[in-house]
């Protein structure tokens, strides 16, 4: 006997309200905060390394929102400011930096092969100014800072495919957006996939986007400032190190008694 008409109709009317269902749970379940960080950056504020003839200024980036990735930065120069450039030193809960500034309008050059030895990654970043900065990164445990031997590009947060139009700020419906429907509904559509991570369930809402990692640090040292010239670029690889040296060292003499005893305290 086949089923009637109104059975079909009733059945596949339950299965529309079920799909909705699921979809409203998942996209609630979605839009929660993410899950605070254990360490944050409140817990570096008592690390103030200091070397003879070198500047060393904290960036002053404490927060109070236990999501925030950043633990530390620091302008860095060394002792002969003449010949020295400014670097910046950024500690930072595990991330695809790469990623990050392409997606927002950076090209990103790797120089190198991938992980020196050391677990080294350099990066040429050029702005779309065409202004070019030196950047080197390595990635380390959270757990006692030793080298993680991962490569950077490997960290789920951010991924895109095309950068996000710098031009395009989303305001909402308006009637200035009906001048240029498609171009803009493109240019939502492409915020919306890179904020997903080009990552479909998440472009539906049916899963949290890929965060920072609780593991594994980024330390991420660039040059401020002054653009570097193409025929600088090796000595300035070799400075910007130098500069990370200084403070990864200071850094991992510090985060026993420093992290480590915050920690404990709050067990």
């Amino acid at each position: 006997m086949k089923p009637s008409r109104h059975f079909l109709t009733a059945t596949l009317l339950a299965l529309c309200i079920g799909v909705v269902g699921f979809w409203e749970f998942m996209a609630s379940r979605s839009a929660r905060p993410f899950q605070p960080f254990q360490l944050r950056a409140e817990h570096f504020v008592s690390f103030r390394p200091n070397s003879a003839g070198w500047v060393i200024a904290p960036i002053t980036n404490v927060t109070y929102d236990l999501t925030a990735p950043n633990l530390f930065s620091f302008l860095v120069q060394g002792p002969r400011p003449e010949l020295s450039k400014r670097v910046i030193i950024r500690l930072v809960h595990g991330y695809n930096m790469p990623m990050c500034m392409k997606i927002k309008g950076y090209r990103v050059e790797p120089l190198g092969e991938g992980l020196s030895e050391g677990g080294d990654q350099c990066w040429r970043v050029v702005s779309s100014l065409g202004e070019t900065s030196i950047w080197v990164t390595r990635m380390i445990r959270a757990e006692d800072l030793a080298d993680a031997g991962i490569d950077i590009r490997s960290l789920a947060f951010p991924r895109i495919s095309i950068p996000d139009d710098p031009a395009w700020i989303p305001r909402g419906l308006r009637w200035a957006s009906l001048r240029h429907p498609i171009a803009n509904f493109h240019c939502l559509l492409r915020a919306q996939w890179n904020a997903a991570r080009c990552d479909l369930a998440t472009f539906l809402r049916l899963r949290q986007p890929a965060w920072a990692s609780e593991s594994v640090f980024s330390f991420v040292a660039y040059t401020y400032g002054e653009p570097v010239l193409a025929t600088d670029e090796k000595a300035t690889i070799s400075q910007v190190k130098s500069s990370r040296d200084l403070m990864l060292r200071a850094l991992r003499e510090w985060y026993p008694t420093g992290v480590g005893a915050k920690l404990e305290r709050t067990r």
